[in-house]
């Protein structure tokens, strides 16, 4: 079965952006987290989230439809000796209330390609009273973010190989009307917080870009086909036009939503 994210979960844990550190204390502080009770992580892909909250809890269920990114994630908590996450290769579509009752529910870049109604209703009601949700992004996004000269080229240059508009997968992204808080709202979550993190400058090079772009579910390296070895190589020709030294600065912004039950 072809996923969003097919082909990506060997880049996405080294390449793609990791949540801030800040932002992980907050989920700890907010959410009272004392090592007691479980975390359902929908959509963990390689476990950026589950795996360093892990410790916060007693147990952690995953749940991804990309076989690779389960793999990834099993491989990562192997080597650091985390042994109470369960991972689970399976559609969150078919998760349900029979899946159990959770201190708190993440969602790390994953909630805008769910059925959001039906998962803020099902998250209500396998929360305890003072449980809660907490949706994180990375802001890393060229589609959306405030982009600097070579980010308007790399958009440019996929551009060109694949399209104007925006894939995702294999098919095309569809923009959500509704915000996400407005969605929590609606299914009873009584008190939502939003809170933005700046991130560090880094320093790419035009390898580093080109697979963190593979990372993505708009510029995955198959959907290039086999035309990726020739968009690597005008990325990269075309990087080091704007700056020989390979040496390029990279800012975003991520963003958080914590909603509790009460």
């Amino acid at each position: 079965m072809k996923t969003l994210f097919e082909g990506t979960s060997k880049y996405y844990a080294k390449y793609r952006p990791s949540y801030p550190p800040e932002m992980l204390e907050d989920v700890v502080k907010k959410f009272n987290l004392n090592g007691k009770g479980k975390l359902l992580d929908v959509g963990c892909g390689p476990g950026i989230l589950s795996i360093p909250l892990s410790k916060h809890f007693e147990e952690v269920l995953t749940v991804d439809v990309d076989p690779g990114m389960i793999q990834e994630g099993k491989n990562a908590a192997e080597k650091m000796k985390i042994k109470n996450i369960l991972w689970l290769n399976k559609s969150a579509d078919n998760l349900d209330k029979t899946i159990g009752t959770f201190k708190l529910i993440t969602f790390g870049a994953s909630f805008h390609w769910l059925d959001r109604e039906k998962f803020a209703k099902l998250a209500y009601s396998i929360l305890p009273e003072d449980g809660g949700i907490f949706i994180a992004w990375t802001g890393h996004s060229i589609w959306n973010k405030k982009r600097n000269n070579w980010e308007e080229k790399v958009l440019e240059i996929i551009k060109k190989y694949l399209g104007n508009e925006r894939k995702a997968g294999n098919g095309f992204y569809q923009k959500t009307a509704d915000k996400h808080e407005d969605i929590l709202k609606k299914s009873g979550f009584l008190k939502i917080e939003l809170k933005n993190y700046p991130s560090a400058p880094k320093t790419d090079t035009a390898s580093d870009i080109i697979k963190a772009q593979y990372t993505t579910s708009y510029a995955a390296k198959n959907l290039f086909g086999d035309n990726a070895q020739n968009f690597e190589k005008e990325v990269t020709q075309e990087l080091l036009k704007i700056n020989p030294n390979n040496k390029f600065l990279e800012t975003h912004v991520a963003g958080s939503i914590y909603a509790w039950k009460n």
